[in-house]
């Protein structure tokens, strides 16, 4: 009896013990002047774990590589991060003409995560620079967002300058916006916000301008715990007819291909990836051992 007892106190003080860690600050690396990839950082912050997050960022310039090793709040975009462990994207598939092929560039790869000193420098070289490697299949890109030969124009949706926002998705009043014959390109943006709400804005428009490069701007997580890829941001610049319909970005979301290969180094092997599952297997012993006592 008296063994029991103790495997249940010492059980009940492991679980005080957890969630003391579960309240406790989060510590992270901050280093924001690294020089490269090798970068190394003694630099560590405390930060509330509840609103905060560790980062490690590379961020590709048109000249120049930025490496960052960082805490950052989940008040700093307008997307709430539901979970906190991440890689973040941002890319973009373009058209290019003197090969007359599609290409990828990555703009920045972000790792996020929540556990003390979980963005170790050391790290920061794993950060692929070819991000995800976002694609779509080019028979689609240029069937939407390439003109056919012998078109001086394509029909285009042209609504007020300011982003249109509702609960729906894929869905804009048409009394708001009218079609226009467009000349030059047409501007088909798709921005998803979740801070007290799910908010899905739109911003459809023709704009005249010399630049008439074909291309799609993408801004995604991957979530490492739930394997899932979603899409924050899609920016469209189209030339392709009827390419400002919404349902565009539910096509781009089918058929985007993605490449995970470079970032198992961040991916979970054998250890736990969450704390509060844990907790639940601890209670559950806590629970047996009260009927064994019993």
């Amino acid at each position: 009896m008296s063994g029991h007892v103790f495997r249940g106190i010492y059980t009940i003080l492991l679980v005080c013990f957890c969630l003391i860690q579960v309240n406790q600050a989060l510590r992270c690396y901050e280093c924001l002047d690294c020089v490269d990839e090798t970068c190394t950082c003694e630099k560590i912050v405390e930060v509330d774990a509840e609103t905060s997050f560790c980062a490690l960022v590379r961020e590709n310039l048109v000249d120049s590589v930025q490496f960052e090793i960082r805490h950052k709040s989940r008040n700093e975009t307008n997307y709430y991060q539901s979970d906190p462990y991440f890689i973040s994207v941002e890319e973009i598939i373009s058209y290019n003409a003197s090969i007359d092929q599609w290409l990828s560039q990555v703009k920045a790869i972000e790792y996020a995560c929540q556990t003390d000193g979980c963005n170790r420098p050391d790290l920061l070289k794993e950060l692929p620079s070819d991000g995800l490697s976002l694609n779509l299949p080019s028979s689609w890109l240029n069937e939407n967002l390439r003109r056919k030969p012998g078109l001086q124009t394509s029909s285009c949706r042209h609504c007020p300058p300011e982003p249109i926002c509702s609960g729906t998705q894929y869905q804009v009043d048409p009394k708001v916006c009218e079609v226009k014959q467009c000349e030059d390109i047409c501007i088909v943006d798709q921005l998803i916000e979740n801070i007290s709400v799910m908010k899905y804005c739109y911003e459809l428009y023709c704009l005249a301008t010399p630049i008439r490069t074909p291309q799609i701007y993408i801004r995604g997580n991957y979530y490492i715990n739930k394997r899932t890829f979603e899409i924050i941001e899609n920016d469209i610049i189209c030339r392709g007819s009827n390419c400002s319909r919404l349902e565009i970005f539910k096509e781009i979301e089918e058929k985007l291909e993605k490449n995970y290969d470079n970032i198992q180094a961040f991916l979970p092997s054998n250890r736990a990836t969450c704390l509060y599952t844990s907790l639940i297997v601890i209670l559950l012993l806590i629970i047996s051992e009260h009927f064994i006592i019993l």
